[in-house]
C-alpha cells in the first residue's frame, strides 16, 4: 500500500502522515480469468493474471505455480490441466511450467469467468478429460494466424453442380489446386465440348437431362503422401464406378425448353377412321410428350375447347401419325 508520505510499513490510521489518497500498485494486483477459488474451504482453481504473468491458482495451499510471462495486447492461446498429481500450463501450444499440486475440488461457488478481468476472451473450453500435450498443440495451431496446420494436397476445387439449358451458350472450368498437365471429362451431353489442356466446357447442350460428369485431372509429378501413398504422378478422380471415394463427379442439369409441334393435314380418310398427322419441329432437348385433340368443332389452341383428346407417348423430332377409329364426320384434328 501507498500514501503519498509512506511506502512498505504497517498503516496507522490516527498518524498524520496518513493523511491521503491510498492507492494499490499495479503489479499487486490479481485479475481474475477464471476462477472458482475458495480460499476458506480451501477449494477450488482458477487463472489469474498478475505482474505481467499468468498464474494456474490452486487450493489448498494458494499454490499459484505454474506461471509464465506475457504482453500486453497479444492474443494468446492459454491452457491448463491437472491429472490427479501434476499441474501443467500451456501458452500458444507449447508447455511454459509444471508443478506438482493436489486440488480440492470446489463444489459450492460459482464457477467465475471474467468476473475481474480487464481485456478480452474467446472460446473458453473445459473439459472432463486431460489433455495432452499434442491435443494443446494441435488446438492452438488449428487457430494461430497463417496456420498451415491443415495442408492440401492436389484437388478439384471449382463447383460440382452446374445448370445449363438446351439451345444456350454454356461454359465451365475445372479448377485446381497446383497445376495439372490435363484434364478429362466423360459423359458431357451432346453439344458441348471439353478442351483437356485448359479444363474448360464449353458449347451449347442440345439435350436435356440430368448428367453426371466424371472430371480428371492430371499432374505430371507426385506430391508425396498429400494426394495419395503411391510413388505415380498424381490423378485426381477416376473412372471407376465401384471406387466412389475417389470420383469426382460434376452434377449437370441441362433444362429442357418447350417443344415446338405443328399439325399436318390428315391421311387415310375412311368412314369411321383416319390418320392424324404432325411434325415435331423442335424437341427443346428431350423427347416430347404429345396429346392430340379433336372434335366437332375447332377448338384452335385452347385444349379445353376440343371435345376430345388422346396422348400418343413421347416423340422426337420428326414427323409422326397416329390411327384413330371410331370418329363421326365432320371432325377435325389439332
Amino acid at each position: 500500500v501507498q500514501t503519498p508520505s509512506l511506502t512498505s510499513r504497517v498503516i496507522k490510521p490516527l498518524e498524520p502522515a496518513q493523511d491521503g489518497f491510498f492507492t494499490s500498485e499495479e503489479r499487486y494486483f490479481r485479475y481474475e480469468l477464471f476462477t472458482s477459488l475458495n480460499k476458506t474451504a480451501p477449494t477450488g482453481y482458477g487463472i489469474s493474471s498478475r505482474d505481467g504473468k499468468f498464474q494456474f491458482w490452486t487450493e489448498p495451499g494458494g499454490n499459484s505455480n505454474p506461471e509464465v510471462s506475457y504482453n500486453n495486447d497479444v492474443w494468446y492461446h492459454l491452457g491448463v490441466t491437472h491429472d490427479g498429481t501434476t499441474k501443467r500450463i500451456y501458452l500458444d501450444g507449447a508447455l511454459a511450467g509444471s508443478v506438482a499440486a493436489t486440488i480440492n475440488a470446489n463444489t459450492t461457488n460459482d464457477f467465475l469467468i471474467g468476473s475481474v478481468w480487464d481485456g478480452l476472451i474467446d472460446e473458453l473450453r473445459i473439459s472432463s478429460a486431460v489433455r495432452s500435450a499434442d491435443w494443446l498443440q494441435a488446438s492452438h495451431d488449428n487457430q494461430r494466424a497463417s496456420s498451415d496446420f491443415v495442408t492440401y494436397g492436389a484437388v478439384i476445387i471449382s463447383p460440382l453442380t452446374a445448370t445449363a439449358t438446351v439451345g444456350q451458350p454454356f461454359d465451365y472450368n475445372v479448377t485446381t489446386i497446383g497445376a495439372p498437365s490435363s484434364y478429362a471429362a466423360f459423359n458431357l451431353p451432346g453439344g458441348l465440348q471439353f478442351n483437356a489442356l485448359t479444363g474448360a466446357v464449353t458449347g451449347t447442350p442440345d439435350v436435356a437431362g440430368l448428367f453426371p460428369v466424371s472430371l480428371l485431372a492430371y499432374y505430371s509429378d507426385d506430391d508425396g503422401d498429400a494426394t495419395n501413398n503411391d510413388s505415380l504422378n498424381d490423378v485426381i478422380g477416376t473412372t471407376d464406378s465401384s471406387d466412389p471415394d475417389n470420383q469426382v463427379i460434376l452434377q449437370l442439369t441441362v433444362f429442357a425448353t418447350p417443344p415446338v409441334i405443328s399439325a399436318e393435314a390428315a391421311s387415310l380418310i375412311g368412314a369411321s377412321s383416319a390418320t392424324f398427322n404432325g411434325n415435331v419441329i423442335d424437341d427443346g432437348g428431350e423427347a416430347a410428350s404429345v396429346r392430340i385433340y379433336y372434335g366437332t368443332t375447332d377448338g384452335g389452341t385452347d385444349a379445353s375447347a376440343w371435345g376430345l383428346a388422346l396422348d400418343v407417348g413421347s416423340k422426337g423430332e420428326g414427323l409422326f401419325g397416329q390411327v384413330i377409329g371410331r370418329l363421326e364426320s365432320a371432325i377435325a384434328p389439332f
